[in-house]
């Protein structure tokens, strides 16, 4: 979930080149009338608000004058914590013990074997809501018994100020505890949805009323967001279902497109043209089906 610098601004100079880049909320208002420029319309969006942001997009977008929107989950930059799923990476990749977890055996001096347990914590994570997820992640950390603490690599709160008054970069809410949708109660979806809102707003003088989903696939999803983020006046909210905004079902489920360390300005446009099938699977057939223990950044 990363590009280098290098590729991102070979991005951008082509989103210059054939689009209008908007910023995010401009883009969904037109669309929402049903105004329609001379040129398709893009926007550029980046979730958690890591460091690696500001460190090496940010003066690529400076330097074109290009607009973006980056999405914050609130509490971790509130607590100055790295995520979850940093962690879990962390651990798993430091570990070289064999563990016990749910009745099966994983030898972590293995390499398989860190693979296989890192995406079962993951996955299982991802559905949990705040209460069963801070248990299981406990429980996993005496597991595995880090010997050294995870540092967060996102920004913090005076950077994101700096940056928003700035104007270049609007700043969305993200939830506070990044947790999907579907695995929160009604009261907890409602503190997290507008908590959100509320300690952004503490920060930055003109957030985005536009909302973006943790994880953000179709599982993670609930038809109860949309009507609490309606209420709270959003204007609609992003996703990572892969896609135009034009052929989104609703304002409250906008689609995206995916961008990864592989793209280069090719795969890119194919991507934009909703004709990137071709290039997965070449990758696929490449790859042989082979994984790697998968990178933390966004």
């Amino acid at each position: 979930m990363d590009v280098s610098p290098e590729q991102f601004e070979s991005h951008v100079e082509y989103l210059l080149k054939h689009f209008d880049v908007l910023p995010l909320d401009t883009l969904v208002a037109r669309w929402l009338a049903n105004e329609r420029g001379p040129r398709q319309s893009i926007a550029l969006t980046f979730d958690d608000a890591y460091f690696n942001n500001l460190q090496y997009a940010i003066p690529v977008l400076r330097k074109y004058g290009c607009p973006s929107t980056i999405f914050v989950p609130v509490g971790y930059i509130d607590a100055g914590m790295p995520f979850w799923w940093e962690s879990l990476e962390s651990w798993v990749r430091d570990a070289a013990h064999k563990v016990v977890f749910r009745g099966v055996t994983y030898d972590l001096a293995i390499d398989a074997d860190k693979i296989e347990l890192f995406e079962i914590l993951r996955i299982s994570l991802t559905q949990l809501g705040p209460s069963d997820h801070r248990d299981l992640l406990r429980a996993v950390e005496e597991l595995l018994a880090p010997k050294q603490p995870v540092p967060s690599r996102t920004m913090s709160w005076t950077q994101i100020e700096q940056l928003a008054e700035e104007g270049l970069v609007t700043f969305g809410a993200h939830t506070v505890g990044h947790f999907a949708m579907r695995a929160l109660r009604d009261e907890e979806l409602l503190a997290e949805l507008r908590d959100s809102q509320q300690v952004l707003a503490r920060h930055v003088a003109k957030p985005s009323r536009i909302f973006a989903y943790p994880y953000g696939r179709y599982a993670d999803l609930d038809p109860r967001a949309g009507k609490v983020l309606r209420d709270l006046g959003f204007l609609g909210a992003v996703t990572l279902v892969a896609g135009a905004v034009e052929d989104s079902p609703s304002p409250y489920a906008l689609r995206r497109v995916y961008i990864e360390h592989s793209d280069d300005v090719l795969r890119l446009r194919a991507k934009i043209a909703g004709v990137d099938w071709p290039f997965w699977m070449s990758r696929r057939l490449r790859s042989g089906g082979d994984r790697q223990l998968p990178r933390a950044d966004a």
